[in-house]
């Protein structure tokens, strides 16, 4: 029996939930139904390319489950609006939270010694576990061979790199912060340059930490700065031009480029770490973004649901390693997912979010996460630009955006964010701001 390929029925179904999310959003690109309505449409349309090659294929249960669970998501985000938007909270946000702030020279200096002696200790860590495996390995080769031992299992950092990082990512996107509120608020005071040198100094903070992100052998950090950037952005950009329809489009362009940019970057960093000597841009592009969509197909037509007396076995990645930690006797957590071949030259192991939600919760619970992912994310959002008025909250958020953003690649809510490492990093924020940076001049 010949299958039609639903690609062709998904793709103008999130298009047009895309458009919607845009347009009841008032054209808030950041807002999370829009993000994650367009990921997931651009991963659709990604995967798409891969037909002719690869044969990718897409069930219409698959289908379903994309739309219904995006519409979920919408619908709990969209009811939050309801709530927490309106014209008085618009007219009082736009005050709130933006600024010129500064931190002292002194402290920048201490910052950039405590992450260069991390990195230092990270890479001789890194050299010494991968230097355990073979003799032969160097400096130069020795970062590819990281990666496969972190996939493969031979190897692990200690908890105390979960520590570091934390403290850097932290300290990174506090000096990001300072220096977006800089170059904002100025705007129209300064010209570009002039605002560029005047926060290059906090800038350089989050470039030291840079190699340490490097070391770590994924590309998370990277991305989790680039959408910290983004949204921060994006945030102060509207409350600068009170939340005009023009601001609004500016983000939109910005962020068009920005992420054009970072891709570009992240394929490249991608096969400096494989050491790949024929890149192909479009064949990894694929790879990273579009195999998810019809792997989820893949595992939703073939995978056979069995009874687990444990919840959460792939997603409560955290609050198990702790629970180990402690001494109970539970399974290891799964970090890694099994890798599925949807073509005999293709395979991966990541499959969308709602991989984990489905073999952990079923169908019924995926829905119910998606309605309280939608719930928390659009609350927090809205709690941000219109009542916020710690600055450090506004960091938080920047920090933990990124299970929206990554929703087509792989589930990051209940695997990273519920968890005590979320809790140490508001602690490693609130410290920073309350210690080292100083609100220098308010709007009137």
């Amino acid at each position: 029996m010949v299958y039609e390929n639903a690609f062709y029925v998904l793709l103008p179904v999130l298009l047009v939930i895309t458009a919607v999310a845009y347009i009841m959003s008032e054209y808030d690109v950041m807002h999370p139904f829009t993000v994650v309505s367009a990921v997931m449409t651009i991963s659709t349309a990604v995967a798409m390319l891969g037909i002719p090659e690869w044969h990718f294929y897409m069930g219409i249960d698959a289908v379903l489950l994309i739309t219904i669970s995006v519409l979920v998501f919408g619908a709990a985000s969209l009811w939050i609006d309801a709530v927490t938007k309106n014209r008085a909270a618009v007219n009082n946000g736009k005050n709130l939270c933006i600024g010129q702030y500064s931190v002292d020279r002194k402290y920048l200096c201490l910052f950039a010694v405590v992450i260069i002696g991390f990195t230092c200790l990270q890479f001789q860590e890194t050299y010494n576990m991968v230097h355990k495996i073979s003799k032969s390995i160097t400096y130069s080769n020795f970062m590819y061979f990281a990666r496969q031992g972190m996939v493969a299992g031979k190897f692990k950092y200690g908890r105390w790199l979960s520590y570091e990082m934390v403290i850097l990512l932290s300290l990174s996107c506090s000096c990001l912060f300072v220096a977006l509120s800089n170059f904002i608020s100025c705007a129209g005071q300064n010209s570009v340059k002039e605002r560029i040198l005047l926060n290059i100094k906090y800038l350089i903070i989050p470039v030291l930490c840079l190699p340490a992100f490097f070391l770590e052998t994924g590309r998370e950090n990277f991305l989790n700065l680039l959408l910290f950037t983004m949204v921060t952005a994006a945030v102060l950009v509207q409350k600068k031009y009170g939340f005009s329809l023009q601001s609004k489009y500016t983000v939109l362009r910005v962020a068009s480029f920005a992420c054009a940019a970072f891709l570009i970057l992240f394929l490249c960093f991608g096969f400096i770490r494989s050491r790949s000597g024929n890149p192909d841009f479009l064949r990894s592009l694929i790879a990273y973004m579009g195999s998810p969509i019809p792997e989820l197909s893949y595992f939703v037509d073939t995978h056979a649901f069995l009874e687990n007396q444990y919840i959460g076995g792939t997603t409560l990645f955290g609050i198990y390693s702790n629970l180990k930690s402690l001494g109970f006797a539970l399974p290891k957590p799964v970090l890694f997912l099994e890798f599925s071949y949807i073509h005999q030259t293709f395979g991966t192991n990541v499959y969308t979010m709602l991989r984990r939600y489905i073999a952990d919760y079923g169908y019924v619970g995926t829905c119910l996460i998606m309605a309280i992912m939608g719930i928390v994310y659009t609350a927090a959002y809205n709690y941000i630009r219109f009542y916020a008025k710690s600055f450090w909250h506004m960091i938080v958020y920047g920090c933990l955006v990124s299970p929206l953003f990554l929703a087509m690649y792989d589930e990051r809510f209940l695997m990273f964010i519920i968890n005590t490492t979320t809790i140490y990093k508001m602690a490693v924020i609130y410290l920073v701001c309350r210690l080292f940076i100083r609100r220098e001049v308010a709007p009137s």
